[in-house]
């Protein structure tokens, strides 16, 4: 099997590990908003907020098992996974533990915090304690999940997502029929994450037991990797963890602050539509990442450039289809989402996917210096990014109110984005630094002026009729259809590149 196809086939199996639970939220979220009402849905909510935080802080080991994992793979060293995975999660547990047990004691405070009210506030206690210790199941699913991906065995890893998305279905189901529906949705999830970890777990034995190394020769172990690595590693990533979600929630501070709380919400939506679109690319460095690993773990002379190059036209040219494509179509998606779309939340999808999307066009760059055990780069780049990012949102604001925000914020993407792929071609001695990403930019760019203008125009052009749903539907239908057969053929015309790795997702070569 081809390495195109190999990181191909991962892809597919994480989109469809990955969507299966994201599809089964957005099709309960309505009945569940229905079921709680608007003050426990909103607690609900801020739930989530906090586990999801809990979650990100996992000290960079999720990343760190993956490329490890990965790592001991290339070398034949499949004994040293089970202890490795069995440490880190040891690790984990015993932070959250802690975690936990620091909000479980902070309780009543929480709950004074978030105004809940005498009428339900035992059960929000009884739903914030689940929480706090039911989502311990967290840790042994993202290790196990981890390890899956650095063994490229997204097959088991999908297999056991979806069963998981299954449980998850018919546990909200039963719990919106309970007399407290908020603990019992809460306890839905735990069900679902207690499920997919025993079904992951059961997946990587089947993987080590069963496990065929796939690409490449025989290589000689060179003895078992040492935990101090992973924790330094997993440190840098939990750094930069810690750097992106700053930059992620700063411009929200500034425009509640600064503005008004309409302009929060614009930017929220705006946020939540560009966040999921762009979560297909990262799950495809999800699938790289064991690939420039094994790699690496081999030493061929020049293989990091070779990779990064091979990588970059494809990866790329996603990027540039997923940003034109919530740029140009920002209204009618909107009302086909909401019922309705103000200039002002469409302007802030339209910011927010642009700047996600030069964000997200560095993740190759960023998985090759993961790969090499470089990640203090990564880290360095993102400082320099989020300090631009705060100056120019800051000066934005003052020339151009809450608009100017966002400008600041494309303004410092852009910024950002040129160091690091300087700072990282430089660090792989390129001939040419920058020209690597330049070259492969190229074709992207253009097919996403042309085709974002014609899905642009005919989105408008079929946008007829009352403002509404269908008619979002309908003019966000043909716009699509549009830009992508316009950005295809541009692509291929102009990418020899995009083609290679194409004919290589039919072939075995």
């Amino acid at each position: 099997m081809s390495v195109t196809r190999r990181v191909g086939r991962n892809l597919a199996l994480l989109i469809v590990g990955r969507f299966s639970v994201l599809l089964v939220w957005l099709a309960m979220t309505p009945a569940i908003l229905h079921r709680l009402g608007a003050e426990q849905f909103g607690f609900w909510s801020l739930l989530l907020v906090i586990l999801g935080t809990i979650g990100t802080v996992d000290l960079g080991l999720g990343i760190a098992i993956s490329r490890y994992v990965s790592e001991s793979a290339a070398r034949r060293d499949l004994p040293a996974v089970g202890p490795l995975v069995a440490r880190a999660i040891g690790l984990q547990l015993l932070f959250v533990l802690i975690v936990a047990g620091a909000g479980y004691l902070l309780r009543s405070s929480l709950l004074d915090l978030f105004r809940v009210p005498d009428a339900w506030r035992p059960e929000a206690a009884r739903a914030l304690a689940w929480a706090l210790f039911g989502f311990i199941a967290i840790v042994p699913f993202n290790a196990f999940g981890a390890a899956l991906q650095g063994l490229q065995r997204m097959d088991l890893y999908a297999a056991g997502m979806a069963p998981g998305a299954l449980a998850l279905l018919a546990a909200t189901l039963v719990a919106l029929q309970s007399s407290t529906p908020l603990v019992a949705v809460v306890q839905a999830q735990v069900f679902q994450f207690a499920v997919s970890s025993l079904l992951l777990g059961l997946g990587l034995g089947l993987a080590i037991a069963r496990w065929d190394p796939g690409l490449g020769g025989p290589v000689s172990p060179a003895g078992p990797i040492a935990f101090g690595r992973l924790l330094r590693f997993g440190g840098w990533v939990q750094t930069n963890a810690a750097v992106a979600l700053t930059n992620l929630h700063v411009d929200k501070i500034l425009l509640g602050a600064l503005v008004a709380l309409p302009s929060v919400a614009a930017y929220e939506l705006g946020m939540r539509v560009s966040g999921v679109a762009m979560l297909v690319p990262q799950l495809g460095l999800s699938a790289l990442l064991p690939v420039m690993v094994h790699r690496e773990a081999l030493a061929e002379p020049g293989a990091r450039l070779r990779t990064y190059r091979a990588a970059l036209a494809p990866y790329l040219a996603l990027v540039g289809l997923i940003t034109c494509g919530l740029v140009s179509l920002a209204g009618p998606l909107l009302e086909a989402w909401l019922g309705h779309s103000e200039p002002a939340e469409v302007f802030a999808l339209r910011g927010l996917a642009l700047a996600g999307g030069i964000t997200t066009a560095t993740g190759v760059v960023s998985t090759m210096v993961r790969a090499a055990e470089r990640p203090e780069i990564e880290t360095e780049a993102g400082v320099v990014g989020l300090l631009l990012h705060v100056g120019l949102s800051w000066v934005g604001w003052a020339v151009w109110g809450w608009q100017g925000v966002i400008a600041g914020l494309v303004a410092s993407a852009v910024c950002a984005a040129t160091y690091f792929v300087i700072r990282v071609e430089s660090w792989l001695e390129a001939s040419r630094v920058g020209a690597e990403t330049l070259r492969a930019l190229v074709a992207p760019a253009i097919a996403a002026l042309a085709a974002g203008a014609g899905g642009w125009a005919i989105s408008n052009w079929t946008r007829t009729g009352p403002p509404g749903r269908l008619r979002g539907l309908v003019a966000l239908g043909w716009g699509a259809a549009t830009l992508l057969v316009a950005y295809a053929i541009v692509v291929l015309l102009l990418a020899p590149a995009v083609r290679e790795r194409m004919r290589s997702l039919v072939t075995h070569r």
